[in-house]
């Protein structure tokens, strides 16, 4: 009887390991390329992303790392912890060697960054600030916007954010993770994240690459960055 309750555990926590492992190839894999993009485009000082960065961006990165579109039917979403869709629509989807998914929206991929300042750079005129961003030192303080990584593909599931889909942030001269610590408490909140209905989706990344574990599906209330790292 014991061995029967527990299989479904190891079961899980094995599938668990494993998105995690997928999640650190795929955003080291996606990291280099883009370093490597701002290294032979003198730095990232010329506005290396233009006027539509993550558009840029994608133009870009099929000359740094193996890309292969994958074609979907209109009006794929992701779905949240606590159960239903959120609205990030998927309209482009890219498979990495990783066998990860990159996807992104045609309002992100469409969205102009601007200002007088920084030569149309990703800045703080950005209309891409996150939660209002106008913190200086915050990473997102030069998002250039934003995009989706599903890390066993779409066509597995579970298809849902902080579990296999995790949200990454394209600044003036990297990729960084949603979630980092020095970003306010965007984390700390990951009992915001699993009520049912939340918005709060895709600020765990950073969590998962860093702690290597998923344990605020578990016990959100205990973890935060200048708290838990992990339920145990």
């Amino acid at each position: 009887m014991v061995s029967a309750l527990t299989l479904p555990t190891l079961i899980s926590n094995h599938h668990e390991k494993v998105l995690i492992t997928q999640l650190n190839v795929s955003y080291n894999q996606l990291s280099q390329a883009t370093r490597q993009i701002v290294l032979d485009k003198n730095g990232g000082i010329d506005n290396v992303w233009g006027e539509k960065p993550l558009r840029g961006y994608l133009e870009l990165l099929p000359k740094y790392i193996k890309l292969t579109e994958v074609e979907r039917p209109i009006a794929n979403y992701f779905r949240r912890p606590a159960g239903g869709e959120t609205s990030f629509r998927i309209d482009r989807s890219f498979a990495l060697p990783s066998g990860a998914e990159i996807v992104f929206n045609n309002t992100q991929l469409d969205g102009v960054v601007g200002g007088e300042s920084e030569q149309n750079q990703c800045n703080i005129d950005s209309s891409f600030k996150i939660h209002g961003g106008s913190t200086k030192g915050n990473t997102y303080f030069n998002a250039c916007g934003y995009f989706y990584l599903d890390v066993n593909g779409f066509n597995k599931p579970p298809n849902t954010f902080e579990k296999d889909v995790f949200k990454f942030y394209l600044v003036i001269d990297d990729i960084i993770p949603a979630g980092m610590p020095n970003d306010g408490v965007w984390c700390q909140i990951f009992d915001e994240c699993m009520k049912p209905g939340s918005n709060w989706v895709g600020n765990c990344t950073a969590w998962v690459i860093i702690n290597k574990n998923m344990d605020y599906i578990r016990c959100p209330d205990k973890l935060g960055w200048d708290k838990a790292s992990s339920c145990e």
